[in-house]
C-alpha cells in the first residue's frame, strides 16, 4: 500500500514510520526496506540507515539506500556521501559495493560543486 500511486512522498513517509513501529520480525523489517527504497527524501534514507546494524537487513537496508541515494543526489549530495559512507563500513556485500562506489564518487562530486 504504501507504493500506492498518488500519495505524496510525505504520506509514503508517514506510512513507513507507522509500519516501522510495527515490524517486528526481519522479514517485515525488509518488507518496509523496500517500501523505503521507493520514497526519494533524505528522511527516508536516515530510516534506511538505521537497519545497516541488523545482520538480518543490513543488504536490503543498503540496497534501499542506494535506492534512495540516486534519486536525491542532485538535491541532497552530502547525505548521500554519508549513507554511501556508512554502507561501505557495515556491508561485506561485493555486489552492493560495487554499486556503492559510482554513486559515492558522484555524490562527492556534486557535493564540491563539479
Amino acid at each position: 500500500l504504501i507504493k500506492a500511486e498518488g500519495l505524496s512522498v510525505a504520506q509514503q513517509l508517514a506510512m513507513c514510520k507507522e509500519a516501522s513501529a510495527l515490524a517486528q520480525r526481519d522479514e517485515e523489517k525488509r518488507l518496509l526496506l523496500g517500501s523505503l527504497g521507493g520514497v526519494p527524501s533524505t528522511e527516508a534514507l536516515a530510516m534506511v540507515l538505521t537497519y545497516l546494524d541488523n545482520r538480518g537487513t543490513k543488504n536490503e537496508a543498503a540496497q534501499a539506500a542506494l535506492s534512495i541515494g540516486q534519486e536525491i543526489v542532485e538535491k541532497s549530495p552530502a547525505a548521500v556521501v554519508e549513507a554511501m559512507q556508512k554502507i561501505t563500513k557495515a556491508i561485506d556485500n561485493r555486489g552492493i559495493l560495487r554499486r556503492v562506489e559510482p554513486l559515492l564518487e558522484r555524490a562527492r562530486a556534486k557535493a564540491a560543486g563539479k
